[in-house]
């Protein structure tokens, strides 16, 4: 689906890479981003743009894992702020079976 507020590109090209990929649901997901950012937010998307989930920042304070629980099978979009930056890195993540 395209959002021109959104585009496909990732800007500034960073890069990113979620631990495992492919996952299962309940699985923990390491965000792994180029040149040691650190996360603002992160927010996963469905194959139909929906938000299925805003997961940071945390209390806690760990901002570069999270848990698939809840999550359906399918497609994500995750759109991730970096502390610091304007620009907003996207990544895929596909989760499936159990």
């Amino acid at each position: 689906m395209y959002d021109p507020e959104y585009p496909s590109v990732t800007p500034g090209g960073e890069e990113v890479r979620f631990v495992p990929n492919p996952t299962t649901p309940g699985s923990l997901v390491h965000v792994d981003l180029k040149n040691g950012a650190e996360i603002e937010s992160l927010k996963v998307y469905d194959a139909s743009g929906r938000l299925i989930r805003e997961l940071f920042p945390t209390p806690s304070g760990d901002n570069s894992s999270f848990y698939t629980t809840g999550f359906p099978h399918g497609v994500y979009t995750v759109h991730i702020n970096i502390i610091g930056s304007d620009d907003i890195v996207y990544g895929k993540l596909i989760v499936y079976g159990e």
